[in-house]
């Protein structure tokens, strides 16, 4: 504008300034549209190998420890459902709440303040009360519990209070890992560890596939049914079946009445 006045001035020539206005819409609903799964997890591309491929490997190494193969089982369905809240949690909360950066940072940040709680502390007391089976269990019905709650919560605040509830969650893999450790001796926990890994590895491969592709199912535009926490079911579905192996896997373990 001040150029455009002294040019006015000295050559008596005026300069209309162009006008410019930017309108942006809101959408009405986010596009949640998950064409790229892969874009930021370049090792999720081992899964277009065909496992046939480790299958020798992989028996091989679960032979050695077959008194806790279930437990290990366990905590992949774990870990499996326990990837719903990276992978999902942002576009879920948007759509469900609205939310916006803040508000889904605020979230994540109490995740965080409640998981070290747990896990610093909280834990200890639970495993001195109840023992690590009985934990493991109350973790996870807690965490099964919870995650129902996130798919059917329709208002952003209830959140909060079933984030401090679905803490409890967090002990059941620790829980399930101390079981497992006191059955196997000391030259086998690095094997163990490794099994453990193994299969957490398989879960984080398949989640962000199955969850992502849940919540666009049910979230597109022309869904059967719109219902963004469909996710939630499926991860509560995972956390329920670790029950099974884990029940079967502390049954097959413990010591007969002969033994004590």
């Amino acid at each position: 504008d001040r150029l455009a006045k002294e040019i006015e001035r000295a050559l008596g020539i005026s300069f209309t300034g162009a006008q410019f206005h930017a309108e942006i819409e809101e959408p009405a609903r986010p596009d949640v549209r998950v064409g790229k799964t892969f874009d930021s997890q370049i090792d999720l591309l081992w899964v277009l190998i065909p496992m046939s491929v480790f299958r020798s490997l992989a028996f091989r190494h679960f032979r050695k420890l077959p008194h806790v193969a279930w437990l290990i089982l366990a905590t992949g369905f774990l870990q499996f459902s326990q990837m719903l809240f990276p992978v999902i949690w942002g576009f879920f909360t948007e759509i469900q709440f609205g939310w916006q950066a803040r508000d889904i940072g605020l979230s994540l940040g109490l995740v965080g303040v409640t998981s070290a709680v747990v896990q610093g502390g909280l834990i200890r007391v639970f495993l001195r009360r109840l023992g690590p089976a009985r934990t493991a269990v109350l973790a996870m019905c807690t965490g099964a519990s919870t995650l129902l709650l996130y798919a059917f919560a329709t208002q952003g605040w209830m959140v909060y209070g079933i984030l401090l509830l679905g803490a409890l969650n967090g002990m059941a893999p620790p829980a399930i890992n101390a079981i497992a450790s006191s059955r196997v001796d000391k030259s086998s926990q690095g094997e163990l560890q490794g099994a453990v890994a193994s299969v957490n590895a398989m879960a984080t491969i398949l989640s962000p596939i199955v969850m992502t592709q849940t919540l666009f199912y049910f979230s597109r535009a022309g869904a059967p049914i719109h219902f963004p926490g469909a996710p939630f079911i499926v991860a509560a579905t995972a956390t329920a079946l670790a029950l099974v192996p884990f029940l079967v896997g502390v049954r097959a373990i413990a010591p007969t009445p002969s033994a004590a």
